[in-house]
């Protein structure tokens, strides 16, 4: 059992040399094939995302949200609120027996 740990110029040489040389790309064809032969791979495409993407230590900054205008509070004016009423009633008109109050329904013959 080893216990030796390498020095960071060691490793540092061996990264060095592993990115210059295609040894671990040959590696991996060869164990691509492998698994074909196998079985274990069956389509005849095989794609590896090596996209490189920033790490993050801190969640990215809250963008400032806008607060909507405050509705207005308060009395409808006249205008408003007939314009209210002429609608709510155009609404009710539309509702079949059924979606109307109870006691608009106690009327209706069966």
């Amino acid at each position: 059992m080893f216990n030796h740990i390498p020095s960071e110029a060691s490793y540092s040489c061996l990264m060095t040399e592993l990115s210059d040389s295609h040894y671990l790309e040959e590696i991996q064809e060869c164990i691509v094939l492998a698994a074909i032969q196998e079985g274990f791979i069956v389509d005849h495409t095989v794609a590896i995302d090596s996209t490189h993407f920033n790490a993050r230590d801190q969640a990215p900054p809250k963008e400032d949200k806008t607060k909507p205008a405050p509705k207005n509070q308060g009395r409808k004016s006249k205008e408003e609120q007939e314009k209210w009423l002429r609608e709510k009633t155009e609404r009710e008109a539309k509702l079949s027996l059924y979606e109307k109050k109870i006691e608009e329904q106690l009327d209706v013959p069966k």
